[in-house]
């Protein structure tokens, strides 16, 4: 035995025996057998969860995290200056060290990434002897200063697998790949948003067979490297050479370049068609382009309001068919705040908190021109209501929405556009965001309108976004402590 580290649950303990060293746990995770980590000098637990090991001074702290029996390898931290004296969990999780400098921080390393790689497909059968092949397409990610190749090679008769070695030489020969103006080659399909990747397509320059090997040549810059997500090969190839005059495919050569360049157009008009060919996917809300929208929406009546995010205006498209059903009602109109606010809201009608007279003051209860003052169920004293009113008349046809959380002012004018448009026309609205959660007053009612919000209104900082200065706090978020509300003086306590 050599190092003991305990954190909360979990207790570690470390084996060595000359340059071998194990870590085994004791308590809190279990393993199927020890972990061996050659050099390993001392282990700690950081605030995830993740065990944390250093081995020799100044090199990286290696990391695992236990699945099932299992240690999975995680990311290493780096530990610049590290001297091998040994590694601690900090109060707030991270992993520090002592160096020649003082005690420091492990920071996550930077990943690199061998400099060029290939990668070969198996074979891809077309089931045609002699079948030429048209294009390819790859789906990839390449970041500045990265490329991609493309090598190819076909034979009739071969086993499946990877290419035999007569075909390497051929496969060796790579070329550049051409990114797509359009985007997918396939009808109709939507990149996500925040979407890398791009389609890259190539011709297939290898003569024809039934099967085809690709290979890919990948050079990255260390730092950065090429991903590939997919690879689609097309066949056949385009029949636009035969249906010029022979005098065009004569010579083997210009047949070759006319081929090539004839693909430019038989991919514009491959295209065309296969979109018109799966046009029926333009019904689908979640589906179509997101320019397509507005004429989806014309076919059900619907007038879709560009303020909305794109995600909410799918939402809404789909469930036109309930939302028409249930307009103007009470779920009906909380559904179609939830799709557009994210979050469900409570809307709150006023008869719902009418009181029911008991015992009158000073008249008989009910009695014209004498005050609805009751004791009891809403309490009233000394009220004033007009001749013949009840309670269910002064809250009649009177509702309010409470959204619980902030709302500004593009956010709350969406919303009374919707209620002007959804809510029935005899009816009168209030809109109130509970964003300072739970109030005292109008909005609380218990078991009716009770709405529990955050206690702080501190969120996290990010680059691009905020600027420190005006509305912004640097430091942690207290429970009941809000900026811009709170202030130092009367009901405020500072402490250390």
């Amino acid at each position: 035995p050599a190092r003991l580290t305990a954190t909360g649950r979990a207790v570690w303990l470390q084996l060595r025996a000359g340059s071998d060293a194990w870590v085994v746990p004791l308590r809190g995770a279990r393993l199927d057998r020890p972990l061996w980590v050659p050099g390993a000098l001392a282990p700690a637990v950081d605030g995830t969860g993740r065990l944390v090991v250093a081995g020799p001074a100044g090199g990286d702290l290696l990391t695992w995290t236990v699945e099932t029996g299992k240690a999975v390898p995680g990311a290493p931290l780096r530990a610049r200056g590290h001297d091998g004296t040994g590694i601690v969990a900090t109060p707030d999780g991270r992993i520090g060290f002592w160096s020649a400098g003082g005690f420091r921080i492990a920071v996550p390393a930077r990943a690199r990434f061998r400099p060029d790689g290939v990668a070969e497909t198996f074979h891809l059968n077309s089931r045609v002897v002699g079948q030429r092949w048209g294009r390819v397409f790859v789906e990839a990610c390449l970041p500045p200063g990265t490329t991609l190749e493309v090598g190819f090679a076909t034979a009739d008769e071969a086993p499946p697998g990877p290419p035999p070695a007569a075909l390497g030489p051929v496969l060796a020969r790579t070329g550049p790949l051409h990114r797509r103006e359009t985007g997918n080659e396939q009808p109709w399909v939507i990149a996500a948003p925040g979407d890398r990747y791009a389609v890259y397509e190539a011709p297939v320059t290898a003569p024809p067979g039934r099967h085809l090997w690709v290979r890919l040549r990948l050079t990255g810059t260390g730092s950065g490297t090429p991903r590939v997500r997919a690879l689609r090969a097309e066949f056949p190839a385009h029949d636009l050479l035969e249906r010029l005059p022979r005098a065009y495919r004569r010579d083997a050569a210009s047949a070759s370049f006319l081929r090539r360049y004839l693909a430019i157009i038989d991919g514009q008009l491959g295209d065309l068609e296969s979109r018109a060919a799966r046009r029926d996917l333009l019904l689908d809300p979640h589906g179509a382009p997101v320019e397509a929208l507005p004429w989806l929406a014309s076919l059900v009546g619907l007038v879709l309001d560009s303020r909305w995010p794109e995600a909410a205006r799918r939402t809404v498209l789909a469930e036109a068919g309930i939302q028409f059903r249930s307009r103007g009602t009470v779920a009906g109109l909380s559904r179609l705040l939830e799709i557009y606010l994210g979050t469900p809201v409570v809307i709150l009608e006023a008869f719902r908190l009418r009181g029911t007279p008991q015992r009158a003051i000073g008249g008989a209860a009910g009695e014209p021109g004498r005050g609805a003052a009751v004791v009891g169920t809403g309490l009233r004293l000394g009220g004033a209501t007009p001749a013949g009113a009840t309670p269910y008349s002064a809250q009649a046809h009177r509702f309010s929405v409470l959204v619980p959380r902030e709302l500004d002012d593009d956010e709350l004018a969406v919303v009374h556009d919707v209620l002007d448009l959804h809510r029935p026309a005899h009816t009168s609205v209030e809109v109130c965001a509970l964003g300072r959660g739970m109030r005292v007053g109008m909005t609380l009612h218990v078991g009716i309108s009770t709405v529990v919000g955050p206690g702080s209104g501190f969120t996290a900082a990010r680059v691009g976004r905020d600027r420190l200065g005006r509305g912004t706090v640097v430091g942690r978020g207290r429970a009941g402590v809000r900026p811009g509300v709170v202030r130092a003086g009367r009901g405020a306590v500072v402490d250390a």
